[in-house]
């Protein structure tokens, strides 16, 4: 009897060796097998920004992790230092969402109300009587984009001077009203300037100190800036093949002057559509089904935004549905973000589809989303960057001549800096001029954003 209970312990043990031997094999060869995808897949993304000739840094995202993210080319033309996810840049018109968060915040906070209008801030104004809040962040005041000014950007835009606050908001204040306020959509960097100047006068603080203190800081942004001169990475001048200069500082301000990097901007992501801002909801803000207002175009689930400069181009865009992110900030201007965040939305798609029939076998998981940006089939990159040309007095040149596909232009780093994986943006320490209409825009609209931008946010 004994020696029956002993065989039956024995037989056992060795059946649940044999079972750990067998777990463990399996486990080796899933890391193998799932580090083999993962290098297929780096491969091919690096492919795909290859194609596009990209320059800058990148980030993909979903459920919440980091995909993949790094960098193409180099901080300087001047040096080897290459871009990385961590390199920071100007983030062009990405730096509206910032303003209208902080103009949401004023407006729970009891200080600012929607439907108020100029009168209180700028009472000399002619027009103070007839635009709203509302008005100047839904880009329907009827006020001209101080962008497509040549006069005003001759007298702003040169050099390395410092442009004041004051005397921008006087100038912008001088334009007469092109349409009715209220009206149809028209894009124009004017808006979010004088909502800067709002949130300096309700605050007291320095737009740039206010967006430090009540986001930054709070926030642990410690890559970003209110200065697109304190950006890391230099602007690219595909002329001269050296570094060049956005725009004179603070020339953008509140409607296109921030710099941040890519890690941050997921960061932004997460908090701002996760609650993490007191009295900033996206999701109520948009719930009267308007499509653009606070720096963001929504369409469906969607949110997102883009930003051309003089040189420099970005792009942002979160999923609702997905928690998925692509933030795209390059220092060059033959960037046509448009096209290839639809690349690499499908790439992304293809990747996560692989990495769940890897975890979960043949079958895996359904992917939602309709697996294409239809709103990037009209895009107004390319726009952004025709009117950004004309307002240097340059021709403006299609994508098709900017070499905007094939292998990086001659002198740039080729070889990528790319970190991937499913780490969380907390590990960062372990491992202008945008003026540029969102990438989405209804027909009627379209016809309007061809003008905005001449320099900016």
């Amino acid at each position: 009897m004994k020696e029956e209970r002993n065989k039956r312990i024995f037989s056992g043990l060795i059946a649940a060796a044999f079972l750990l031997a067998a777990l463990f094999v399996f486990r080796m060869y899933s890391v193998r097998s799932y580090s083999s995808m993962k290098k297929h897949y780096q491969k091919k993304l690096e492919g795909i920004f290859r194609s596009f000739g990209y320059h800058g840094s990148y980030l993909l995202s979903k459920d919440g992790k980091i995909l993949f993210s790094g960098g193409y080319g180099r901080i300087s033309a001047e040096g080897k230092e290459k871009i990385g996810r961590d390199s920071s840049l100007p983030i062009n018109s990405i730096t509206k969402q910032f303003t209208g968060a902080a103009v949401f915040r004023l407006i729970s906070e009891g200080k600012l109300s929607q439907d108020e209008t100029l009168r209180r801030f700028f009472p000399d104004c002619g027009y103070a009587d007839r635009v709203t809040v509302r008005q100047l962040l839904e880009m329907n005041s009827g006020i001209p984009n101080y962008t497509d000014d040549q006069d005003f950007l001759s007298r702003f835009s040169g050099g390395t001077g410092i442009v004041e606050t004051a005397e921008l908001v006087d100038a912008i204040l001088q334009f007469k009203l092109d349409g009715s306020t209220g009206g149809e959509f028209h894009y124009s960097n004017s808006n979010y300037v004088l909502l800067g100047a709002i949130i300096e006068k309700l605050s007291g603080q320095s737009y740039g100190d206010y967006i430090e203190s009540e986001f930054l800081k709070p926030l642990g942004l410690s890559h970003s800036s209110s200065s697109a001169q304190d950006a890391e990475v230099k602007p690219y001048d595909g002329e001269t093949k050296s570094d060049g200069e956005e725009y004179s500082s603070n020339f953008s301000f509140s409607a296109g002057g921030m710099s941040s990097d890519v890690i941050d901007l997921y960061e932004w992501q997460n908090a701002l559509y996760k609650g993490g801002i007191p009295g900033v909801n996206p999701d109520e803000i948009f719930s009267d089904g308007k499509s653009y207002t606070m720096g963001l175009s929504k369409e469906g689930r969607v949110f997102h935004h883009s930003g051309a400069g003089k040189y420099c181009r970005s792009y942002i865009f979160y999923d609702e549905e997905t928690d998925g992110q692509i933030i795209l900030l390059s220092n060059r201007s033959n960037a046509d973000l448009s096209k290839l965040a639809e690349k690499l939305y499908s790439f992304a798609k293809q990747y996560y589809v692989a990495e769940r029939k890897l975890r979960h076998g043949i079958g895996g998981e359904e992917v939602r989303g309709d697996g294409k940006f239809r709103f990037l089939e009209s895009s107004s990159t390319e726009q952004e960057s025709a009117a950004e040309s004309s307002a240097q007095g340059n021709a403006a040149e299609s994508p098709a001549q900017r070499g905007m596909t094939g292998a990086p232009a001659q002198g740039s780093a080729a070889e990528p800096t790319v970190q991937g994986g499913t780490e969380l943006s907390s590990e960062r320490g372990k491992a202008a001029k945008d003026m540029s209409p969102p990438s989405s825009l209804e027909a009627g609209e379209a016809k309007e954003t061809e003008k905005a931008e001449g320099a900016g946010s």
